[in-house]
């Protein structure tokens, strides 16, 4: 299985949610800022970089974990994707997109456009990282979905 966490730049919210999937973070409890700053990617994908799939790593089941900042066109990109997959003779059940975008409150995004948008790093990254711990919850919740999900749709208990 190959799991695509996206959201609109590409640098906070799937990248976070990525990490959570892969145990780089810790669910039990809030990050600091520093955690963040550790994840792979993290405030770091410019836009003129977005629709680049990065690979984060394996999870405990052996699914290949990615990020991708999509703007606007997730909605479409979860649709294309799968299709393309078949025009290459691919499984799309191979497939699960997961959209953050839902998890991203004001402060990630005012943070996000401040800091990538507009290359002032040193004033969005602590909002940016205000808002992504103020997210974690959500985050962390929305990880735990997808990973019951998968397990469900492993044991052939029905679609994802």
């Amino acid at each position: 299985m190959k799991v695509i966490y996206h959201c609109y730049g590409g640098a906070h919210s799937s990248v976070i949610a990525a990490a959570i999937h892969l145990e780089q973070l810790n669910t039990g409890e809030k990050p600091t800022p520093d955690d963040i700053l550790k994840c792979a990617y993290f405030d770091e994908v410019p836009p003129e970089k977005q629709g680049v799939i990065h690979y984060l790593g394996k999870d405990e089941g052996g699914h290949d974990i990615f990020n991708v900042g999509l703007g606007g066109a997730g909605t479409i990109a979860e649709k294309a994707f799968p299709d393309l997959l078949k025009i290459y003779g691919q499984s799309s059940e191979d497939l699960y997109m997961v959209n953050t975008l839902g998890c991203v409150n004001f402060p990630m995004r005012l943070g996000g456009f401040i800091s990538r948008r507009l290359k002032l790093v040193t004033l969005g990254r602590p909002l940016v990282l205000k808002g992504s711990i103020m997210a974690y919850p959500s985050l962390v919740n929305l990880v735990q979905k997808v990973k019951e999900d998968i397990a469900r749709k492993e044991q052939g208990d029905g679609p994802h």
